[in-house]
């Protein structure tokens, strides 16, 4: 597999495998949730660590959000979470680098 191909080489160059990060984007109902359940399915059948996040898991706090909104009432995409610069940013910042 790519992932065993990749940990070989690293071993081979005498770094240490470190994880591997995987993005995925597409529109809402394209699949997302039902592709990373596979490939958690599958690392954990190879015997490997998975850990699956989503941008919905670093929403802004409601206190939060209803604050955004009340700062910028004439920008109709900070009314409502979902909307770029409705996340909290540092939050998924610090959450991958203590994966890393």
């Amino acid at each position: 597999s790519r992932l065993a191909q990749r940990r070989a080489q690293q071993e081979s160059l005498g770094t240490a495998a470190g994880p591997m990060f995987v993005g995925i984007t597409c529109p809402q109902g394209g699949g997302k949730t039902t592709l990373v359940t596979a490939l958690t399915r599958l690392f954990s059948s190879e015997h490997k660590v998975c850990a699956a996040l989503s941008i919905d898991d670093f929403y802004l706090t409601h206190a939060e959000q209803n604050e955004l909104a009340e700062r910028h009432p004439g920008n109709p995409l900070l009314q409502l979470r979902g909307n770029f610069g409705s996340h909290d940013t540092a939050l998924a910042r610090c959450t991958l680098e203590a994966l890393a």
